[in-house]
This record gives structure tokens, C-alpha cells and sequence, in this order.
């Protein structure tokens, strides 16, 4: 199942060469012991049950971690079947015209669905963020860079984005476009070090 059943994220954090099986069981044995999720599944360790600090309606968790990032779903069929209800209900017990009822059903279904996503998600996120922080896995809002990239950043003479190799008188790469942070300057009469550039001189008459 997909959304609005299921809502995908996930966290980015430094790899300090920890296997991945050994932070997933981590994960799972801190999130047992010291937080309210269950096991919903015997024979899959990474698929948990919790409940939502808002209303403390019930959901499904599972993740799965690959190199530097933790993939998880949180499965909202509670949460759909619990706005269906109230719907149901208002219905029956409303005196309001057809097309008031409609608009509150439509608004409070969107609101409440967003609201506890965000809630859900939050709290998911701070929990497994503290798990790695304080078992030395730094969180990071953005994949890491690879070795290649961190070259790239490194080498002034090499475009960061995709490591062409520029001259002192670009100011974007002419392989990907990239704007570079060089101040203009005015082209030196000595040429000798531009051997293999085109170089024209334009003169503006005052």
C-alpha cells in the first residue's frame, strides 16, 4: 500500500563503520526498552507497533537502513479508519445542510490526516535521532558526501559539483553550469599562463 495508507521519510547519518545489521538491532532493542513501541511482528524484528503522542492512536513502523540512511514507513490504517468513524458519527447526528456537512468532512478529514503525520513523523524522527546521537552516529540533514565529492570541494581548480577542472577565468563551469564564488577581475596583459583559453578583449570607448 501506498499514501495516503503508508508515509515514507528518512535520516540521514554519518556511517562510523558500524555494520548495519548491529544499528538496526540498536534501534529496535532502544526502541523496546525505552520507548513505548512493540514488536507487531515475530519474525521481523524491524516492523514495530506505537502509538501517536496525540490521541495515542496506534501505528505500524518499519525501516530499513542502507549506507548513511534509515528508509522508514509508518502505516496509518488506524488513523483513516478513526477519520471515517468520525465522520460516520457526524453524519448521523448532524442537522447541517449537505454541502456544509461535506465542506467539515473534507476539512477536518485533511486536517486531522496532516496533523498526526506531522506529529507521528516528528516524534519518530526525534527518537531515532537521539538513539544514534548518543551511540555516536551523528544525524545529518543531508547525505553525506562521497570521497570523490570531498575531492571536488577540496581541489580549487576543480568544479564541486562535478569535478571538471577549471581555469582561473571562469566564473561558472562550462561542463554543468555551476555559478562559482569568484569575484570579476579584470584579465592581466600577461597571457602566458592562458595557453590553452580564448581570451577576448573588448574596449569601450569613454
Amino acid at each position: 500500500m501506498s499514501f495516503p495508507y503508508t508515509y515514507s521519510d528518512k535520516i540521514y547519518f554519518y556511517d562510523n563503520k558500524k555494520s548495519l545489521s548491529s544499528i538496526e538491532s540498536l534501534i529496535v532493542k532502544k526502541l523496546l526498552r525505552t520507548h513505548s513501541f512493540t514488536s507487531a511482528d515475530s519474525d521481523k524484528i524491524d516492523i514495530l507497533k506505537a502509538h501517536s503522542p496525540f490521541l495515542k492512536i496506534p501505528f505500524l513502523f518499519e525501516f530499513e537502513i542502507i549506507s548513511g540512511e534509515i528508509n522508514y514507513t509508518i502505516h496509518l490504517d488506524q488513523l483513516l479508519k478513526i477519520i471515517l468513524i468520525v465522520i460516520i458519527f457526524a453524519a448521523l447526528f448532524s442537522y447541517a445542510s449537505l454541502s456544509f456537512f461535506f465542506w467539515f468532512a473534507s476539512l477536518f478529514s485533511i486536517f486531522f490526516y496532516i496533523l498526526n503525520i506531522m506529529i507521528i513523523n516528528s516524534y519518530i524522527h526525534s527518537v531515532i535521532s537521539n538513539i544514534l546521537e548518543k551511540n555516536k552516529l551523528s544525524v545529518s540533514e543531508k547525505e553525506s558526501l562521497s570521497k570523490e565529492q570531498e575531492t571536488w570541494l577540496n581541489d580549487k581548480n576543480r568544479c564541486p559539483a562535478c569535478g571538471y577542472y577549471l581555469s582561473d577565468i571562469d566564473l561558472s563551469c562550462p561542463e554543468c553550469g555551476l555559478h562559482l564564488k569568484r569575484s570579476r577581475h579584470t584579465i592581466p596583459l600577461d597571457t602566458s599562463k592562458y595557453k590553452n583559453e580564448s581570451v577576448k578583449y573588448h574596449y569601450k570607448k569613454k
